[in-house]
């Protein structure tokens, strides 16, 4: 239980991208990442090609269709005039990019990680563990996931589910019952949890310092 994936100190582990990808350069600006994933959207993966071959916007702006195609497969794409564009912000919810230390290392050793994670509430400073399983859950099913997740809570770790039917709606719950963090990865924007019957749980994780 030394080293779950879901947080770690910075100086503790890093991800092989990012030591590729100098994170005091122009291009991992917000307005930059945002600008590359939804004005011209590209995907998290070209993304990363591009900040870990470029150096600087003037040098992308004067990259020809041919060596786009070779390092993205983005040679449609003409980058002249770079447009750079703020993430839309929104009241309560908050924005963390893949080049800040407080994103999640865990999510980093992922093929195709996240250029951004929006999230309302606080993210857990501590180690974690996932519960996840069935929507169509059975009693007993539900109660080993309740059980396991207040035991889990006992000993200090956040509970990370998924906010679903079922077995994660067991796993939230059974956090909360020792007043433990847990936090809902969810498939929707945050500031429309779904689904809508776990509206009030979203809520009471929110309350208790969940994220």
């Amino acid at each position: 239980m030394d080293e779950l994936p879901f947080y770690a100190n910075s100086d503790e582990k890093q991800d092989s991208m990012s030591g590729f990808i100098e994170t005091e350069s122009e291009l991992v600006h917000y307005e930059i990442l945002n600008s590359l994933r939804y004005h011209y959207k590209l995907s998290n993966s070209q993304t990363f090609k591009i900040l870990s071959h470029f150096k600087s916007i003037d040098t992308l702006e004067k990259a020809s269709c041919e060596e786009l195609q070779i390092i993205a497969n983005c040679g449609h794409i003409d980058f002249q005039n770079f447009k750079r564009i703020m993430p839309t912000s929104y009241e309560g919810v908050g924005l963390v990019s893949y080049f800040d230390k407080t994103y999640r290392v865990g999510l980093r050793d992922l093929v195709d990680a996240p250029i951004f994670l929006w999230h309302r509430g606080e993210l857990p400073n501590q180690q974690s563990i996932s519960i996840v399983g069935t929507r169509k859950s059975d009693q007993k099913s539900d109660l080993i996931a309740f059980n396991a997740s207040a035991f889990a809570s006992k000993k200090n770790l956040a509970v990370i589910s998924g906010l679903a039917l079922g077995i994660d709606t067991k796993a939230h719950e059974g956090c909360l019952t020792t007043n433990g963090k847990t936090v809902a990865i969810l498939a929707s924007d945050v500031r429309f949890p779904t689904p809508q019957q776990n509206l009030d749980l979203s809520y009471q994780i929110l309350e208790t310092g969940g994220c």
